[in-house]
């Protein structure tokens, strides 16, 4: 699972961990890929994506084809494109138990999500990926301050969450995404998140 586009092991092992005390729960993705398929283990998804070339018909994925529209640029961004609201907000479900924002890409920019916080319910967790790039790191500290948010930080994601999570719940989350940053080489990671600058060692 682990490539370099792929979604890592240490945010699956975040969402199976606050989905499994979960109902039936529900995943909203931003951004489809090859992991969408995994979310699959966890609970119904839902995936929002602009290029129908990643529409992957994965069995378990609502998919939600949502083109690229322009936007001002929001304070703090310089961001001109973001998913069609009008569509992806009309084929959401009204209420789901966790978001993950991991598109648009990069490229292209996610600060469009902050001109619908409203529309994403007060009780929902979010997991924002690539958190080490500077600009969706400033994503997450805008969203967990905009929203009241808790957030716990992870070498390369964030989780957000508006109740405390469980101390030995974010250990292990923690350990996971601590063995996926170890496999990969200073080079490898600073290629990817331009922003980094060297590692620390955790006991």
């Amino acid at each position: 699972m682990d490539s370099d586009w792929a979604i890592c092991r240490g945010v699956l092992e975040a969402i199976r961990a606050l989905c499994q005390s979960k109902e039936n729960p529900v995943i909203v993705e931003l951004g489809s890929g090859k992991g969408t398929e995994a979310l699959t283990n966890f609970g119904k998804v839902y995936s929002v994506e602009h290029d129908e070339a990643w529409i992957l018909n994965f069995e378990g994925v609502d998919y939600i084809h949502s083109p690229l529209t322009e936007i001002n640029p929001i304070s703090g961004f310089n961001h001109l494109q973001w998913y069609d609201s009008q569509i992806m907000f009309n084929h959401l479900p009204s209420s789901y138990d966790l978001l993950l924002v991991d598109g648009p890409p990069g490229s292209v920019g996610r600060s469009g999500i902050l001109n619908h916080l409203d529309s994403v319910p007060d009780d929902v967790i979010w997991i924002i990926d690539d958190t080490l790039r500077t600009e969706e790191g400033h994503l997450s500290d805008t969203i967990a301050i905009s929203k009241s948010m808790l957030q716990y930080r992870f070498w390369n994601f964030s989780i957000l969450s508006r109740m405390p999570i469980e101390a030995n719940t974010i250990d292990q989350i923690r350990h996971i995404s601590y063995s996926v940053m170890q496999e990969k080489s200073d080079a490898k990671i600073q290629f990817f998140y331009p922003g980094f600058r060297g590692r620390k060692v955790i006991t």
